[in-house]
């Protein structure tokens, strides 16, 4: 970190001048990270603290989340790529179970592990203000995808509200906090590229079906297989609430994915869907590119490396499903082998279609 940055963060800190603090791939370690929970024990006032990508190993991470117990203004918490294990999540689920503010938190890219999913998911069921989720990348395997979605259905049930009617909390000097009533709810989760089979299917299946709240989901690079794959399909046919779905290399087979169309052609509220990196077929694109036509809402959709043949015939149908669908802004086709008379189509679309912004081919 620069030294200015540093005198002028420290004197924001003591004198609760500074509410939000980023740093970003700073070079912090362990070390570092326990100057800063020490520091921040003399502020009441900060609502965010961002220190992604660095390197505060599992005692930094623990001090960091110990020290936020104080601090129940905190709203969003980034702990991303910092090498934390199964240990530092215990500091999390105790600023989980305290915290009335906190609706952000990004663990995502350290080694949680099934574990430390225990303590997280423990966390979870407290946190009745959290709203977006981030997972990626801790081989939370089977079991911790469970645990995390069954914490999340907690939150939801009767049960829940049987057990802590009142929401209080009680800080480290013993005084209550009172949180609102009115819970809120998940609202963006992922569990990307976490070694997921088809028992965590099940539970994100679960999860699906039985709470309407969930707008963002990603699972993608997770290995679900045909019968997990099936289970999710049937899981969104029921679900009217997603907005944004990531299916990126989930070993999509052509069947699923012509399945998934057919959802798709029901689903008007879904702006964001990514299927790349799956073996769909040519013939599930041409399913999939009609639907777009007649799709109203979509905003995105990523189609990068998903085997399409050399014959032109998809590329064929994109001039016509242009001339209609005005709402797509983002369209990723990376990676197919496209020929020649593909982009001749793909200029085509840009010359009957205004709102297509980005096209990524």
């Amino acid at each position: 970190l620069q030294l200015g940055q540093v005198v002028h963060d420290l004197a924001g800190i003591h004198t609760n001048a500074v509410d939000s603090l980023n740093y970003t791939a700073s070079g912090l370690d362990f070390i570092d990270a326990l100057v800063l929970s020490l520091l921040l024990q003399h502020n009441t006032k900060l609502t965010s603290l961002n220190v992604s990508g660095n390197d505060l190993q599992p005692a930094g991470g623990n001090a960091l989340a110990d020290s936020l117990k104080n601090h129940p203004s905190i709203a969003t918490l980034n702990l991303a790529s910092n090498f934390l294990s199964k240990d530092s999540m215990f500091g999390v689920c105790q600023l989980m179970k305290i915290s009335v503010s906190l609706t952000s938190l990004d663990l995502s890219t350290n080694s949680i592990g099934q574990e430390g999913c225990k303590w997280l998911a423990e966390g979870i069921k407290f946190c009745e203000n959290l709203l977006h989720l981030d997972l990626g990348y801790n081989a939370i395997m089977n079991e911790g995808c469970e645990l995390i979605c069954h914490a999340v259905l907690f939150l939801k049930s009767e049960r829940r509200q049987k057990a802590f009617p009142r929401y209080d909390r009680i800080d480290a000097n013993g005084l209550t906090k009172y949180a609102l009533k009115k819970q809120t709810q998940l609202q963006s989760l992922s569990l990307r590229n976490n070694s997921l089979g088809y028992l965590a299917a099940v539970s994100v299946c679960n999860m699906i079906e039985s709470v309407g709240f969930l707008h963002n989901l990603d699972i993608s690079m997770n290995t679900f297989g045909e019968d997990g794959n099936d289970k999710l399909l049937n899981a969104l046919s029921v679900n009217k609430s997603i907005v944004m779905l990531n299916l990126s290399n989930c070993s999509i087979r052509p069947e699923a994915a012509i399945r998934l169309t057919h959802w798709f052609r029901a689903h008007n509220t879904l702006e964001e869907l990514d299927l790349s990196h799956n073996y769909i077929s040519t013939e599930a694109v041409k399913e999939l590119l009609e639907a777009v036509r007649q799709n109203k809402s979509l905003v995105a959709l990523n189609l990068s490396k998903v085997t399409l043949s050399t014959d032109s015939t998809w590329a064929r149908l994109l001039p016509n499903v242009f001339r209609k669908n005005v709402t797509l802004r983002r369209l990723e086709i990376r990676n197919n082998d496209l020929t020649d008379k593909d982009i001749e189509h793909f200029l085509e679309v840009l010359e009957v279609n205004n709102a297509l912004s980005v096209l990524d081919v």
